[in-house]
């Protein structure tokens, strides 16, 4: 059974991402602004371990872009999405549902990730459109967002 905590910087930096998301660029430029406290997990993040004591196998959560719009992340380990996806839709689903102070939640989505876009998509995210030469090598993006009248 899996288990939903505050995360910690070292529980993020545990996890073995998924294939599609490691070989996205840009996710150790991530995990550096991590280590060094330019990206603050400030009470925003939840680390998803496999049982009470057991490794951290994901990580999501939201930065507040500016009043009432936020966007949120996640890194998601292969033995989360293979065993564990139910679950995790619902609880970010909760996620989603109980931030009622945002009036749209964005999400980015790399162009070949198409677990992700799926993912978004059981959320109820909609693509807004692509994001050209967006991530940090030039790799294009689609921006996703939930607007007030669904969150």
């Amino acid at each position: 059974m899996i288990e939903f905590v505050q995360a910690t910087a070292e529980q993020i930096l545990s996890i073995d991402p998924q294939s599609s998301q490691s070989e996205i660029g840009g996710l150790e430029l991530g995990r550096e602004a991590i280590r060094n406290g330019s990206i603050s997990l400030d009470g925003r993040a939840i680390a998803i371990t496999d049982g009470e004591d057991g490794p951290c196998i994901g990580a999501y959560g939201y930065v507040e872009m500016w009043l009432g719009v936020a966007r949120i992340w996640a890194l998601f380990s292969e033995t989360l999405l293979t065993h564990y996806s139910l679950t995790l839709v619902k609880n970010v689903r909760a996620l989603l549902l109980d931030q009622t102070m945002f009036h749209r939640v964005e999400a980015t989505c790399h162009h070949k990730d198409h677990k992700g876009a799926v993912f978004l998509e059981w959320l109820d995210f909609e693509q807004e459109g692509l994001m050209r030469q967006y991530g940090p090598t030039g790799e294009h993006f689609y921006l996703y967002a939930r607007l007030g009248d669904v969150i």
